[in-house]
């Protein structure tokens, strides 16, 4: 089974090919059509612009094998606007990125970080559906235990701003 990550940092999965900056996701992707079973791309898409998003997920779709499985994960404003306590603000505050408050919680997670996209769950969805994927009803059992950007701030703070969408090619 070929496994894929992209923008994988210092989380390297055991069993996944992980890319960092060596794949440029806004460029066609270096892999032979139907020849990937599953994609992870965690906190990835929202360093690019909408448009190269958009190209990422036609690459994505190209590179998967029929049946094959992607999972995005995104920060997400209106999920930390809905979410956000005293906690997450204290944790934005001590961080450097603005003062323990909801108005500097959302503008940190739409300015800082290098974020080019502000993403929602909807838009996400509606986007990837047109690309040709299928919205999962659960989560793949190959996707199970990837996400690790909990490990970097804790499973609560990414509770509160992190979305993800796990789909697949028909």
């Amino acid at each position: 089974m070929r496994k894929i990550q992209f923008g994988c940092g210092g989380n390297r999965l055991t069993g996944w090919e992980n890319y960092d900056m060596e794949v440029d996701i806004t460029k066609p992707l270096p892999f032979e059509n139907d020849s990937v079973d599953a994609i992870l791309a965690e906190h990835v898409v929202e360093h690019v612009t909408i448009q190269e998003a958009w190209n990422f997920f036609e690459e994505c779709l190209r590179i998967l094998k029929s049946g094959g499985v992607m999972r995005i994960a995104v920060p997400s404003a209106s999920k930390i606007f809905n979410l956000a306590d005293q906690e997450y603000f204290d944790f934005i505050k001590q961080n450097g990125w603005g003062e323990a408050n909801l108005k500097d919680s959302v503008r940190s997670i739409i300015f800082n970080h290098g974020h080019q996209t502000i993403w929602e769950i909807k838009s996400l969805e509606a986007i990837i559906q047109c690309q040709g994927f299928v919205l999962c009803d659960s989560t793949p059992e190959v996707l199970e235990n990837t996400l690790h950007h909990y490990k970097v701030i804790g499973k609560k703070i990414n509770n509160i701003e992190t979305e993800i969408v796990d789909c697949y090619k028909p």
